[in-house]
């Protein structure tokens, strides 16, 4: 009996589409999209992100101001309900790929006896 794995990976995605985690991530992205402020906050919180992810791949120290603006953008972020609400999601998404991708390679853990 043959196998297309490409088959059931399609499957999984089709599937992971209709999951809890993941309708409630994109009703999350969909009311801060829909909300001004929450939008503002998120985009740049996103810029930080990104600001800071570029400081750890450069080796790049960042500045003072560099910091404060951090606390304070982190603060706005995390006193906004619909942000908080999208983290929520995040997070619940990240759980469910980390157990599929646990059951996905579990032969290989088996194989390693890891």
């Amino acid at each position: 009996m043959s196998v297309n794995i490409y088959d059931t990976a399609n499957q999984l995605e089709r599937e992971f589409r209709q999951s809890e985690a993941f309708v409630a991530l994109q009703n999350a992205f969909a009311a801060i999209e829909n909300d001004a402020v929450a939008k503002k906050e998120f985009e740049a919180f996103k810029g930080l992100t990104k600001k800071f992810q570029h400081f750890q791949e450069t080796g790049e120290q960042p500045t003072e101001q560099d910091l404060i603006e951090a606390e304070e953008i982190s603060k706005r972020a995390q006193e906004n309900a619909l942000i908080l609400e999208l983290v929520k999601s995040e997070q619940a998404v990240s759980a469910l790929i980390g157990e599929l991708n646990n059951i996905i390679t579990k032969p290989l853990s088996e194989l390693y006896n890891v």
